[in-house]
This record gives C-alpha cells, sequence and structure tokens, in this order.
C-alpha cells in the first residue's frame, strides 16, 4: 500500500521519496491507460501527495537525463509537465533552471483531492530521483542558498589549484602538480552534477552534455592513477600495485576514446567499482610502508570510496540511506574530504622534503668543513717537515765547514813521516763523516720534491670532467636540459677532492635553478692561468646581488622563491677556492643566464 505526503503550512518544502513507487510497465498500463507508450527504456514511478492549493515547482533532484517525462493526473487525464529526451537543448526545459523542474500548479477545487504524479525516466549509472515539492517562492529563496554554498565550494578549489602552483612552484617535486589536475577534474565533475557546465558553458550540446559525466569520470581516474603513482613512489616502494596502476591507465585511456563515439556508462561504472577498491588497498599498503604523509592519503582515498561509490552504489542498487539528502550529496562530500585531505597530504610531504634537504645540505657544509680541516692539518703537517728537514740540512752544511778545514789541517801534518799513518786514518774518518753528509742532504732535497708532490698533486682534468658527467648527466635528463661538457687534455696541479667539490656544487646549483635549455662545462686559457667555466641559461641574478652570494645562507630571488636551498652552495664554492688558491667569478645577466668561472694559476 503507497503511503501519501502532505504537505503542512509549517514546511514550505514536501520531500516525496516515502510517498514514491516504482510502476512496472503492466501497472502503468492498467492504472493509467491515458499514459503514453514509450519506446525508450526506463523506470516508471507514481508520487501520491496532498497539496494546499498554490504554484508549486517539482524538483526531480538531478540536473539532467537521457530521458525524462513528467505526467500530473488532473479530472480530464494526463497533463504533461516535462518531456525531456538525449536531443533538448536546455531552453527547451519548462523551466529555465540548471537542474530538472516541472512546474505544477493546484487549483481551489483540488486542493482537497490526492494528487498523482506520474514520471518516466532514464538516469546516468541508474541515479534514482530526489523529487521534492516547493512552493514557488520558497524555492528561489532555497535556490540562492544552494548557489551560494557551491559557490563557496567551487572557490575554494579554484583557490587551492593557484595556491600550490605559486607556492610549490620551484619544488622539485610532481605530486602538487597531479594533485592541482585532479582537483581541476573533481571540480569539472561537481559542476556537470550541479547542473552549471549544461546551463553556461554548453547549453545548445545536449549529446555532449550527455558524455561529459562518463568522460569526466574517466579524467578523474587517470589523474588519480598518476597522483597516486608519484605520491606513494610505488616505482620504488610498491611495484606489484604499481604495474596494476599502469595497467589501469592502459584500460581508462581506450575507454575514455570509446565514450567519445559510443555508450560505454556500464563499463566506466564497473571501471570506476574497481579502480575504487584498487585504490582503497594501495592507500592501505602505502600507510603500512610508512610512506610520508600516507596517512592523510589514506583518509582522502576512504572518503571518496564512502561517499563517491560506496553510497551512491547502495543508493542505486537499494535506495537511498539518507532520504533527507539528495544522492548527489555524496558525491560532492567526497570529493570536498579528498581535496582536503589530499592537499594535507601534498604540503606534510612537501614539508618533510624540504626538512630533508636542510638536513642534508647542512651535512654537506659540515663534511665541507672537516674537509678543509683535514687538508689544512695536512699542509701543516708537511710544512713542519719541510722545516725539520731544511733545519737538519743546514746543520749538516755548518758541519761540514769545519770538516774540510780538519782536512787542510791534516794535509800539513802528514807531510812529516811519522805522523802519516795517523793522517790517514783520520783522513778516512772525515771522508765516511762527509760522504754521511752529503746523503743527508741529497735525501732532504728528495724529501722536499716527494712532498711537493703529495701537496700538489696533478689533476688530470679529462678525468675530472667525465666522473661530472656521469654524476649529472642523469639529473640534467630528468629535467630536460642539455648538458654539454667539453673534455680537454690540460692538467693542473692542486687537490682533486676539493677542485671536484667545487665543481660539483656549481653544476648541481645550475640544473636545480635552470628550468630549460642548456649547461656547459668547458675550459679556456689564459696568459698565466686556466679557468674553468659554468654557463647556464637560467634565470639571471640582478648585478647588485651577486657578491652577497658568497656568503653563508645568502640566496637570489629565484631561490628565496623555493624551498630547495638554503643559501650554502656558493660559499662552500667560495671558501674551497680561497683555500686552494683559486679565483671564483660570477658574470649574469637577468633572463639570459650566468657563468661560474674559477681561475686556476699556473
Amino acid at each position: 500500500m503507497q503511503s501519501t505526503c502532505r504537505l503542512e503550512n509549517v514546511s514550505p518544502v514536501l520531500a516525496l521519496q516515502a510517498c514514491t513507487r516504482v510502476l512496472s510497465d503492466a501497472e502503468v498500463a492498467q492504472q493509467f491507460p491515458q499514459a503514453p507508450r514509450v519506446a525508450e527504456p526506463g523506470i516508471w514511478v507514481v508520487v501520491k501527495f496532498h497539496a494546499k492549493a498554490g504554484d508549486y515547482l517539482l524538483d526531480l533532484g538531478l540536473p539532467d537525463a537521457y530521458y525524462v517525462q513528467v505526467f500530473h493526473l488532473q479530472q480530464v487525464g494526463l497533463l504533461k509537465l516535462m518531456s525531456l529526451n538525449p536531443q533538448s537543448k536546455f531552453k527547451e526545459r519548462e523551466f529555465a533552471h540548471r537542474t530538472l523542474l516541472a512546474p505544477l500548479s493546484i487549483q481551489e477545487s483540488s486542493q482537497k483531492n490526492e494528487q498523482e504524479v506520474l514520471v518516466h525516466y532514464r538516469t546516468h549509472g541508474k541515479t534514482p530521483l530526489f523529487m521534492r515539492l516547493f512552493l514557488r517562492e520558497t524555492f528561489l529563496q532555497r535556490d540562492t542558498v544552494d548557489n551560494l554554498l557551491n559557490g563557496i565550494l567551487i572557490g575554494f578549489l579554484l583557490v587551492v589549484i593557484p595556491l600550490l602552483v605559486i607556492g610549490f612552484q620551484s619544488v622539485q617535486n610532481r605530486n602538487y602538480r597531479l594533485y592541482a589536475a585532479l582537483v581541476i577534474t573533481n571540480l569539472a565533475f561537481l559542476l556537470q552534477i550541479e547542473g552549471y557546465s549544461f546551463q553556461f558553458l554548453w547549453p545548445d550540446s545536449p549529446d555532449w552534455n550527455m558524455r561529459m559525466p562518463n568522460l569526466i569520470a574517466c579524467n578523474v581516474m587517470f589523474w588519480h592513477v598518476l597522483f597516486a603513482i608519484q605520491f606513494l613512489q610505488m616505482r620504488q616502494r610498491l611495484l606489484t600495485l604499481y604495474l596494476c596502476h599502469i595497467a589501469s591507465l592502459w584500460i581508462i585511456i581506450p575507454v575514455f576514446f570509446l565514450e567519445l563515439f559510443w555508450d560505454v556508462e556500464e563499463l566506466i561504472l564497473a571501471l570506476s567499482a574497481c579502480y575504487a577498491a584498487l585504490a582503497m588497498y594501495t592507500a592501505y599498503r602505502g600507510l603500512r610502508q610508512q610512506i610520508p604523509a600516507a596517512r592523510f592519503y589514506f583518509i582522502g582515498t576512504l572518503m571518496q570510496a564512502i561517499f563517491i561509490v560506496g553510497l551512491l552504489f547502495i543508493s542505486i542498487t537499494f535506495g537511498n540511506p539518507f532520504p533527507q539528502f539528495a544522492v548527489l550529496t555524496y558525491p560532492k562530500i567526497g570529493y570536498l574530504g579528498e581535496a582536503l585531505f589530499f592537499a594535507a597530504a601534498v604540503v606534510q610531504q612537501i614539508r618533510l622534503f624540504g626538512e630533508r634537504q636542510a638536513e642534508l645540505r647542512q651535512r654537506r657544509l659540515v663534511e665541507t668543513e672537516q674537509l678543509l680541516h683535514a687538508e689544512q692539518s695536512k699542509l701543516k703537517a708537511l710544512d713542519k717537515a719541510r722545516q725539520q728537514q731544511l733545519q737538519l740540512a743546514s746543520a749538516s752544511h755548518d758541519i761540514a765547514q769545519p770538516l774540510a778545514s780538519l782536512r787542510f789541517a791534516l794535509a800539513a801534518l802528514g807531510q812529516k813521516p811519522e805522523n802519516k799513518a795517523i793522517a790517514e786514518h783520520v783522513e778516512n774518518t772525515l771522508n765516511y763523516a762527509q760522504s754521511l753528509l752529503k746523503e743527508l742532504i741529497v735525501q732532504t732535497r728528495q724529501e722536499q720534491s716527494a712532498n711537493s708532490t703529495r701537496s700538489a698533486e696533478e689533476i688530470d682534468l679529462r678525468d675530472l670532467f667525465s666522473q661530472l658527467a656521469q654524476e649529472f648527466e642523469v639529473l640534467a635528463q630528468q629535467k630536460a636540459l642539455n648538458l654539454a661538457i667539453h673534455r680537454c687534455q690540460l692538467t693542473t696541479s692542486g687537490s682533486s677532492v676539493l677542485l671536484y667539490r667545487i665543481l660539483s656544487n656549481l653544476l648541481a646549483n645550475a640544473i636545480r635553478y635552470t628550468e630549460h635549455g642548456r649547461i656547459v662545462l668547458g675550459v679556456r686559457r689564459r696568459r698565466d692561468s686556466i679557468e674553468i667555466q659554468i654557463w647556464d641559461t637560467g634565470p639571471g641574478i640582478p648585478a647588485h646581488t651577486v657578491a652577497s652570494l658568497t656568503q653563508a645562507f645568502q640566496q637570489g630571488a629565484q631561490a628565496q622563491q623555493s624551498t630547495q636551498g638554503y643559501g650554502l652552495g656558493l660559499f662552500i664554492v667560495q671558501t674551497l677556492c680561497m683555500q686552494c688558491g683559486y679565483q671564483l667569478s660570477i658574470h649574469s645577466e637577468l633572463g639570459k643566464g650566468s657563468g661560474f668561472c674559477v681561475g686556476i694559476p699556473l
């Protein structure tokens, strides 16, 4: 037995869910013989209610439908209130509004009679109607409030995107970009299910409007897959799930193009349900793997699974579990919750990345200081050894002088025959002493040469450049930069370890702050030196800030807008150059690039 709803004076809105009954084609033919016979497959429902006389609007609770007909049962027969099909343009609606509304007028003579409305419809994914009866004036007031709330929601999503782009545009992390793309597709879906797209974007393209929900659903899945792969680091940490997500992409893309030409709605619904299960399991695995910020990602995915897939599926299959809410309210809650928690996940992961970078940079600074200290200790020890050897050589030289005098005196003494044997013995002893002193001086000279070689080793620049190429070519390729390293046959003297640290810091800075173009590493001969040069096509450095960049914790404008650097790179380079006796010079032009030159004396 079907119940009847009653619109009381105290309530200007009548929810019709409780007094709605689904009819079969046979029941429609029996109870409403005057109802038209339709070829379109769909669902028949009858609504019975009592309402006082007045002008009403019957809200079907959906922005569009493939097919919908609404009839009001009167004494003279069925009065058609609405008739729309897939080819109906927006202007053909009986009431120009973003949702489906049927004008309904109840006369004084029939206000005590039971009102019956017969509806035949077919919707996207068999989404059930959420019918409510409004007084016309009441609906206009509520519609203003609904538009305000939708504006706040859409405005929030529109604000999130530029904030991410501006706030993290220089971060070497693609998560925020993929999240921004996901938010844009979610926003497009919300505009579609609220009816704004059909009303304002393509009111004369009903066929396109019918396909858009399915096309947008494919786009949402596509960007969600890419975001999940990048955010959860699947390729490194969840290889099996990475392959599953790649396979999902290869399914989503052809399904998207199929929908452009044929109706594959049921396939898209099945694909959405399967991917929701995969996404939920992936989020759980990410949580178990303790991936940074995975907790927020899991909550966002859970909200998507509950509100967008779970409640929507239950409403379609078993009926709306919360009849006080429209069915399409669930996707709005799900997408809003997903956007909020995914934003929190992205921000937290980028913050943790920044902290790790700061820790790494501090560790590099400490290592540089330790390296400098070790080099200084080494040089001091070598210098002390040289001084001791020189003092010993000087003493040997001084001792040799009195020995020579003794030799002359011995020659005079040896002229007497009785002293000849003693003179020969003493001369042999003097010869032995002089040979020991001579060997000591020669050894000191050799040690001086060896110490000089150890303190200033020969550096083959060709080998050094090859090592730099192996380390930085991959980083340059990841940013689509052309790294040109001109190898040469030159050699120089000094510490290869320190020179490598100098050039690696300069190359790392060039790759970090150059967004497109090329980076060149080469050598130029000067009159009394050689100059190793690194040129890039980055943003350039203002002339008034060049001198300050070699100080600790000083950054240019480009670096200050990002979280990549901490103002230590050029400070380390300058410190190492001073230690090695090199000359660092910086040349830059805004908008064209910069050059960093290390002059090494010959």
